[in-house]
């Protein structure tokens, strides 16, 4: 396969992440009442993009995605954009889905045949930067300790470990298909 085409397919498939990662926005964030933050679907397209794309491919897709948002396009959770939205509780979040993006693919560049190591290196590679910059900016935002953030923000790890594990499942399963190496 010529360059130009692997340039193009990889582009195609950019594409195609793109759009699962909006589509993951359709539906309904679940807010939780007693935190601004909602449990969403779109993190487990972000560990998508990061574990099937190449490394400036993820970062192309979800540094798209996050350039539609923050100027105002409805791609977010909840069919939300624009910039209001990164200075709030969830742009930490956001932030950390770019540190995903760019973290993951690098991780993932030697496959393992382990099922176990890559749920390790999901939950170490796509899962802690979210939490990590979203507990910092939800602390900022909401003026309370970084301690009592990330306490706040234990009440998602069950829901994201078990996105985590789907994202590797897809990631195993597609790697043993043919989405990595053509559409």
């Amino acid at each position: 396969m010529g360059e130009r085409s692997k340039g193009t397919q990889l582009l195609m498939q950019s594409a195609l992440m793109l759009t699962i990662i909006i589509v993951l926005g359709f539906i309904p964030p679940i807010s939780l009442g007693f935190i601004p933050v909602p449990v969403v679907l779109q993190n487990l397209g972000i560990m998508l993009a990061g574990v099937l794309l190449p490394f400036s491919y993820s970062l192309l897709t979800v540094g798209g995605f996050l350039a539609l948002g923050l100027v105002g396009v409805p791609v977010l959770a909840g069919m939300r954009g624009g910039f209001p939205i990164f200075m709030g509780p969830t742009g930490g979040f956001l932030v950390g889905y770019l540190a995903a993006a760019i973290i993951l693919p690098l991780v993932f560049k030697n496959q393992q045949k382990s099922l176990i190591i890559n749920i390790i290196k999901m939950f170490l590679a796509g899962i802690i930067p979210m939490y990590a910059f979203g507990i910092i900016g939800m602390a900022l935002n909401m003026h309370i300790t970084l301690i009592h953030a990330f306490e706040l923000n234990m009440v998602f790890l069950p829901v994201d470990l078990c996105k985590s594990l789907l994202a590797v499942l897809v990631y195993e399963r597609i790697r043993i298909g043919s989405f990595v190496k053509s559409i």
